[in-house]
């Protein structure tokens, strides 16, 4: 049947799945949202940042020079009465110093600060990883609304070819039905039309590519996955969150070392000269803060508070994948099972669908097996390809969980 907006639908199908789209399959959407997502740039800025304190960490202290003129005030003092700039009634002070950093000071301050860097590393990596996890879902979506649109669109063209054949008696009820499943069938393409090409917004923003694109619906890789207790070990040595809680826990480390060393404070030293009244002096300068109230044990404290909260949480994390994995991993074996189940019942949707329409073609069953078929087929397939969806997601799930989603 057509209808004005199902001709400006078909139009706007058309238009995002030309021949100039470019067809993105999972894994391709995968990298492109780890170099072309727009918003992980601040990401990369902020382990730049870090990188700059590393190298500021680096640098020495710099020497501090002192200068301080003296001059006599009073006349009578003045010898032959020269003039108050004169070096017989002045005294000077220059002084060249220097801030030292003994008891490993200097270095447990780099050290600190290469953790803090390969800390930010590992946080990009965390984000990168959600982010992949994020895109995998967005284009799973995109796919399957792209499966409900192009099932909607065959179940209409179908039930068109069959009101074409019934329109000789538009009055009859096998018409009416038809003609009000069809209209039906109608307002489901609308919507699966509608909702792909918000998922396909959604995917682009993630991917960083805003040009049209396609989904790539037959390529998804499915990997062979060891059993559960090896996914487990593998999460809990390589999954984004432990390793970016284990470089936590080195980077508090540095912090304790950095503290305690920070306890005594370096000294100040250099050396002056003095000249007084025309009469050469030089001398050393030292100085040095002695530790008598602070000595640093309020941040040496809380530096290794700070350690055993990141031990906390590791183990708490570690808990959580051993839980989640196993989750995961039986609901994978669930829809797994289920999908076959439900392929079975698609397989057997096909046959009666084509046994009824050679039958129906040859006027032995009556039109209304005819429409009780198209409904059974197009219900059947909207259910598997839902199981099938849900087996994907349950799949993308394990890998994301256990640390293999690439």
């Amino acid at each position: 049947m057509k209808k004005f907006y199902i001709a400006l639908t078909i139009i706007g199908v058309s238009l995002c799945c030309s021949s100039q789209s470019i067809n993105i399959s999972l894994q391709q959407s995968l990298n492109y949202a780890t170099i072309k997502n727009p918003f992980l740039k601040t990401y990369f800025e902020d382990v730049e940042l870090a990188n700059i304190e590393l190298e500021k960490s680096k640098l020495r202290t710099n020497p501090v020079f002192n200068a301080q003129l003296l001059a006599l005030l009073d006349h009578s003092y003045y010898p032959n009465k020269p003039l108050i700039i004169s070096r017989t009634n002045r005294q000077d002070w220059f002084q060249l110093t220097k801030k030292l950093q003994p008891w490993g000071q200097r270095k447990n301050n780099i050290r600190f600060y290469k953790n803090l860097y390969e800390q930010e590393q590992t946080n990009l990596l965390k984000t990168l990883y959600e982010n992949k996890y994020q895109t995998a879902l967005k284009w799973l979506e995109a796919w399957h609304s792209k499966v409900a649109m192009e099932l909607t669109n065959t179940a209409v063209k179908s039930l068109d070819s069959l009101i074409k054949k019934n329109a000789k008696d538009t009055s009859s009820l096998v018409y009416l039905r038809y003609l009000i499943l069809d209209d039906q069938y109608d307002m489901e393409f609308i919507d699966a039309q509608n909702d792909f090409q918000n998922k396909i917004s959604d995917l682009k923003l993630s991917i960083g590519i805003f040009g049209e694109i396609d989904i790539d619906s037959s390529n998804f890789f499915y990997l062979s996955l060891p059993s559960k207790d090896t996914l487990i070990q593998y999460a809990l040595q390589n999954h984004v969150d432990v390793v970016a809680k284990k470089q936590e826990i080195q980077t508090n480390l540095a912090n304790v070392k950095l503290q305690k060393s920070l306890a005594l404070p370096g000294p100040e030293v250099g050396i002056l000269e003095n000249p007084q009244n025309k009469i050469p002096y030089t001398g050393l300068f030292f100085t040095q803060t002695l530790p008598i109230f602070d000595k640093n044990s309020e941040n040496i404290n809380k530096a290794k508070l700070q350690i055993d909260q990141s031990n906390s949480e590791l183990d708490a994390i570690s808990l959580a994948i051993k839980e989640t994995v196993h989750i995961k991993h039986v609901n994978y074996l669930t829809q797994i099972q289920k999908q076959k189940q439900m392929l079975i019942a698609k397989l057997n949707s096909n046959r009666l669908l084509h046994k009824v329409r050679a039958t129906y073609a040859r006027d032995n069953t009556s039109p209304v097996d005819m429409w009780e078929a198209e409904i059974t087929w197009f219900d059947v397939h909207k259910a598997y390809y839902l199981i099938e969806y849900e087996l994907r997601k349950a799949y993308i799930d394990l890998l994301y969980v256990s640390g293999k989603l690439e």
